[in-house]
């Protein structure tokens, strides 16, 4: 945790309901591990797989659902995500309350903000907002807000240089953090 990558175990791809898929082509970036995932559906497991990018990739092939965004769109994506979860009651309270604290900027030197600041600098962050800078329509956002505020889901983000070599990569790594901190999918298996 806190590096440019996923945190988690290889064991959460064998466990994993739903794999997100944030800009990255593991099918031709991480062929054995991908090949981990896919090779679930070959044993008869469910496995859902999302693939969010900026362009079609062979990744794009074996996944469920593919939400193509402009670029730098996903920055939306997650904050749109986190707003749902936080409009509708469906986020981790407890797991929030006990484990998170809130900055302003997208570093870990930004000044501390409380929950009440943090929710209302969310509430930009509506489903029309996100269609608008990230071309993703609300319809879309709502089934990633659906697999997050699941408590029984099981999820695993997976990114790569898609989000780590954008103009703003540390902002897209945290905000992803956010989003599994808010829904309570983190450090679990």
């Amino acid at each position: 945790y806190g590096v440019d990558e996923p945190s988690g175990c290889y064991d959460d791809f064998d466990l994993a309901d739903t794999v997100i898929l944030w800009g990255n082509n593991p099918a031709e970036m991480h062929p054995v591990l991908w090949s981990r995932i896919v090779d679930r559906r070959l044993k008869g497991q469910k496995v859902e797989i999302i693939d969010l990018g900026t362009r079609r990739t062979r990744s794009t092939e074996e996944a469920d659902h593919y939400l193509e965004f402009i670029p730098q769109g996903d920055l939306a994506i997650a904050n749109g995500i986190c707003h749902a979860l936080v409009k509708s009651g469906t986020y981790d309270q407890d797991w929030v309350t006990k484990h998170c604290n809130f900055r302003q900027g997208g570093d870990a030197d930004g000044q501390p903000m409380t929950w009440d600041e943090y929710t209302k600098w969310l509430a930009t962050y509506t489903p029309e907002y996100v269609e608008q800078v990230a071309g993703i329509r609300p319809k879309q956002l709502q089934l990633l807000v659906d697999r997050f505020a699941d408590p029984g889901r099981k999820i695993v983000s997976l990114w790569c240089m898609g989000p780590n070599q954008h103009t703003r990569g540390t902002w897209i790594n945290n905000l992803l953090y956010n989003v599994h901190f808010l829904s309570g999918k983190f450090g679990k298996p």
